[in-house]
């Protein structure tokens, strides 16, 4: 069984883990094998895409394998400056 939690600081999906005799539940964070092994098998519309970015991303950031690939590679994340120079300016959310 999932579960979503809404409260700032804890906000994400999580496993129940244990559900005790007392009825208290033991939740533990959605991996990422478990995101990716939700969403994998079928055609996701964009609500749904744009979800399991987030909740992939949640779980790799909460796991530290996106240090673990920096660390690996010696690379560190580009300045939002770095990225534009490269890249070009990208809207935001807010810009469209």
């Amino acid at each position: 069984m999932k579960v979503t939690l809404t409260q700032p600081g804890i906000a994400g999906e999580y496993v129940v883990a244990e559900h005790r005799a007392d009825g208290t539940l033991v939740l533990r964070p959605e991996t990422s094998d478990e995101v990716i092994e939700r969403f994998a098998d079928r055609t996701l519309d964009e609500g749904e895409l744009l979800d399991s970015f987030d909740r992939l991303d949640a779980a790799l950031e909460r796991e530290g394998r996106y240090a673990a690939i920096e660390r690996r590679l010696g690379v560190e994340p580009a300045s939002e400056e770095e990225f534009e120079r490269h890249f070009g300016h990208l809207p935001r959310d807010a810009e469209g």
